[in-house]
C-alpha cells in the first residue's frame, strides 16, 4: 500500500486553530477515521494508505470523480524524471550498447598479449565477456578474464582484483534501476561499471606505463 496525500479544499478561510471540516463540500466522499479527521482538521492535510502505484493515477481518478486536486511539484518532477529516464534507456539500449561493444572489441584487439601487457588485454577482454562478445584472446588473457568475471558475478564486496594490484568493490556490479529491464541493459551496466570502477593511479609505475600505452594507442 502506498501513502498518498489526501488534500481537501476547505471552503472557509483558514484562521488560527482547527479547521472546520464540515465546511468542506466533499468531505463526505472520503472514509476517514476519527484520528484522520483530527489530523486533517489540525494540519490541513492527512496521509492515508492507498492502492495507486503512480502519482498520476490519483489525479486521473479525481478528474473522473470531479474531485478537486492540488497539483504538487513532485508530480511534475516525477514526470520529468520518467521522460529523461525513458530517453536515456532507449539511447543506451539501442545505440550506446553497440558503441561500447565496438570500442571494447577494437581496444581488446590492440592490447593483446603481443603487446606484452596481458593486464590491458584482460581489461578490455572482461568488458567483451560482460557484453556477451565472443572475442578470441590468448590463454593468459582468457584466464585473467575468467577469474575477474567470477568476482564480478559474485558481488562479494571489496576484494583483490584478479588483474590489477588493488581491491575493487564488486558489490557495485549489481544492475539496478532501469538497467534491470533487459539482458542488454544489464550487460551495458556491468561493462560501464567495470570501466568506471577500475582506477589507473599515477603513483604506480606499472599502472603509469599502462596509461601511456593506452593514450598512445587510443
Amino acid at each position: 500500500m502506498r501513502a498518498t496525500l489526501l488534500l481537501i479544499f476547505l471552503t472557509c478561510v483558514a484562521l488560527s486553530g482547527p479547521l472546520p471540516l464540515d465546511s468542506a463540500d466533499n468531505i463526505g466522499r472520503f472514509e476517514l477515521t476519527q484520528n484522520q479527521r483530527d489530523l486533517l482538521s489540525r494540519n490541513g492535510f492527512v496521509v492515508v494508505p492507498d492502492i495507486h502505484e503512480q502519482l498520476f493515477q490519483m489525479y486521473v481518478g479525481n478528474w473522473w470523480d470531479s474531485t478537486p486536486s492540488f497539483v504538487t511539484t513532485d508530480l511534475m518532477l516525477q514526470l520529468f524524471h520518467l521522460s529523461v529516464n525513458s530517453t536515456l534507456r532507449r539511447i543506451e539500449e539501442d545505440q550506446l550498447y553497440f558503441r561500447l561493444v565496438e570500442f571494447s572489441v577494437k581496444m581488446s584487439d590492440k592490447f593483446g598479449e603481443q603487446n606484452n601487457i596481458p593486464a590491458l588485454g584482460a581489461y578490455f577482454g572482461v568488458a567483451c565477456h560482460v557484453l556477451g562478445v565472443n572475442f578470441p584472446h590468448s590463454a593468459v588473457v582468457e584466464s585473467l578474464c575468467h577469474r575477474e568475471i567470477a568476482l564480478i558475478d559474485g558481488h562479494a564486496g571489496r576484494h583483490q582484483s584478479a588483474i590489477f594490484p588493488f581491491e575493487l568493490d564488486y558489490s557495485q556490479f549489481v544492475p539496478r534501476g532501469h538497467y534491470t529491464r533487459s539482458d542488454r541493459l544489464r550487460r551495458y551496466f556491468k561493462a560501464m561499471e567495470w570501466y568506471g570502477e577500475v582506477p589507473f593511479p599515477l603513483d604506480d609505475s606499472a599502472m603509469s606505463f599502462m596509461i601511456m600505452r593506452l593514450t598512445h594507442h587510443a
